[in-house]
């Protein structure tokens, strides 16, 4: 509950701009399925604000916990820069966090992770 708040607070500060910011969801084998589509319902009516794309170790089919497939559409070593990232959670997050993903932080900003069971963290 409290996410899905901060995601309401976030998406009534954000200011329209003309370059959407760049949203990404990690996933993984064994995500939580509601971590991942929960926010990004939230997020993707803001269409004109945000651009969302999924990752993955590998680009193609990932797996929920629950058995339903999503599709990555990138491959961590292929990222586009982010403004954003989304960490569902799930059994196979720390070991995820733990690769070396190839993505850099912003210039500006830090990349956090937030997961509803594991508490937020930053990733480094």
């Amino acid at each position: 509950m409290r996410l899905l708040l901060t995601l309401l607070l976030l998406t009534t500060t954000l200011p329209a701009q003309d370059t959407p910011k760049n949203l990404g969801v990690l996933l993984f084998p064994g995500f939580e399925l509601l971590d991942a589509t929960g926010p990004l319902e939230v997020w993707g009516n803001l269409k004109d604000r945000v651009t969302i794309v999924t990752l993955a170790p590998e680009k193609g089919p990932v797996t929920s916990s629950q058995g339903i497939t999503l599709i990555a559409d990138h491959a961590l070593i292929d990222t586009p820069p982010l403004d954003l990232l989304l960490v569902p959670g799930g059994f196979g997050v720390r070991k995820l966090l733990n690769l070396e993903t190839g993505m850099e932080r912003g210039e500006d900003g830090v990349v956090l992770g937030s997961t509803r069971l594991s508490g937020s963290q930053r990733l480094h």
